[in-house]
């Protein structure tokens, strides 16, 4: 008698498996009304809806001790936080995630211990401190450069709630979905989608605010099939997120957001090679899309700032609506102090001096330079570059290329913007994690992996 072996493949899944489905709807509940109220153009009432679900839902988890998921609903609900800010609750965020820091630290102690001991994080935790109380010294305003703590806070946040997987991947698929209702909230509102003006000197929104973000769900959707989302085993769900993420990035017309989703794609094609079929297809079809969106109504702003980004006949001026003054400017800028810089709050007069535009900085390398000189800038390439050679050994020893692909986006982010957000502490949580690193061995070692840090990326 010949026994047969047969061969199992497994179910194909429209819906993620191995994560935690109550946190996930919690963090959808926190922004879906909201979202709705924008669409209605109600921007106000969406804000107070936004900050009162997710006060409810910290203190519930709060009273539960359980940091984590804390720390997992903030970081599902970041780009949220990042648009309804500016209505209500200004420096909320950074307080709100220092807070969710310290409960880490009272009932996880030895893992938020574990965090400050890395130099990347004790050193930025140290810089964003003496940046913001310079900077308050100085000017005499509290708020100045108070929200460069969004980055440090959110980084932290980001790696600490990597030591759950299971809630980070909700956590991580969380921002998505919260991305994609952003989307559609504005979808009705405005020319560059994640804008919106809504009468009254009433506005609520910034196309690289959304684009941001956006960008990072593609590059999730992509990188290791999708693991990172846990949509490896739900290709369907995965391909739709990418798809509706790409469309509303283009639909954003953040140049800055297109440059940084390319950066990261082409980390991924270079070590992630199983996603190589995939990135060129789906990068066609992002062409294809493009020319259909053009068609339609929301097409005639996406065709105009294609065509002031690729016409070779606009000016530098108008393909940069106006920043290249800045960098034009910075050498002298740099000269009028250049081993400590104008001190930390002080460089909006001097842009304008120099530019006849009194603008914040709009790029991290500018804003670092002007305020902090030299040392400023060797501090901020000593952070990169080491962050650069711990992302190169993942991803060529392990071959784990997100810490690399985040890092890479958020290089490439302070081209466009200061960086010191929600959004850039998000890219430099991962940029700073340590799948393989020998921060993590003992806890892969005694742990099983479902509840150890790091992730198979197979």
């Amino acid at each position: 008698m010949v026994s047969r072996v047969e061969t199992f493949s497994p179910p194909l899944r429209y819906f993620p498996e191995g994560m935690d489905r109550p946190l996930l709807a919690q963090s959808v509940a926190a922004t879906v009304p909201a979202w709705g109220l924008v669409a209605l153009g109600m921007p106000d009432a969406a804000a107070l809806v936004f900050f009162g679900l997710l006060f409810v839902l910290l203190v519930w988890h709060g009273l539960h001790k359980s940091p984590e998921r804390i720390t997992a609903v903030l970081v599902a609900t970041m780009p949220a936080m990042a648009e309804f800010r500016s209505l209500r609750f200004f420096n909320g965020p950074q307080l709100i995630l220092l807070v969710a820091f310290l409960i880490w630290y009272e009932f996880r102690r030895a893992q938020a211990q574990e965090v400050m001991k890395d130099r990347v994080f004790a050193g930025l935790m140290l810089f964003s401190l003496v940046n913001w109380l310079g900077a308050w010294h100085l000017t005499g305003d509290y708020s100045q450069n108070f929200r460069h703590m969004d980055l440090v806070m959110a980084a932290v946040n980001v790696v600490l709630l990597y030591r759950y997987v299971p809630l980070f991947r909700t956590a991580m698929l969380g921002l998505g979905l919260c991305v994609l209702g952003e989307g559609f909230a504005f979808m009705g509102h405005g020319g560059r989608l994640g804008a919106a003006d809504f009468g009254e000197d009433v506005s609520l929104g910034n196309p690289i605010v959304f684009g941001v973000p956006a960008a990072l769900l593609v590059l999730l959707s992509m990188v290791h099939g999708g693991k990172l989302l846990q949509l490896k085993e739900s290709p369907v769900s995965r391909y739709a997120l990418m798809g509706m993420a790409g469309v509303g990035l283009l639909l954003s017309t953040s140049r800055g957001s297109w440059l940084i989703a390319i950066a990261g794609l082409c980390v991924v094609f270079v070590f992630d090679k199983a996603r190589r079929p995939a990135l060129i297809g789906c990068a066609l079809a992002l062409v294809a899309a493009a020319a259909v969106l053009i068609q339609t109504e929301r097409g005639a702003t996406l065709e105009q700032y294609l065509h002031k980004t690729f016409d070779s006949d606009v000016s530098i001026e108008k393909k940069t609506t106006g920043r290249i003054d800045q960098w034009r400017s910075f050498p002298r800028m740099l000269a009028e102090s250049p081993v400590w810089g104008q001190l930390p709050g002080r460089s909006r007069p001097l842009v304008a001096e120099y530019t006849g535009r009194e603008l914040a900085l709009h790029s991290l390398y500018l804003h670092v330079g002007v305020e902090w000189g030299l040392i400023g800038l060797c501090l901020l390439a000593w952070m990169l570059i080491h962050l650069g050679m711990r992302g190169w050994t993942q991803a060529t020893r392990f071959g784990d290329p997100v810490p690399l692909m985040a890092l890479v986006g958020f290089i490439t982010m302070g081209f466009s913007v200061i960086g010191f957000d929600l959004a850039g502490g998000t890219y430099l949580g991962l940029a700073m994690l340590k799948p393989r690193g020998r921060l993590y061995v003992a806890r892969e070692v005694m742990l099983a992996p479902d509840e150890g840090s790091g992730y198979d990326p197979a």
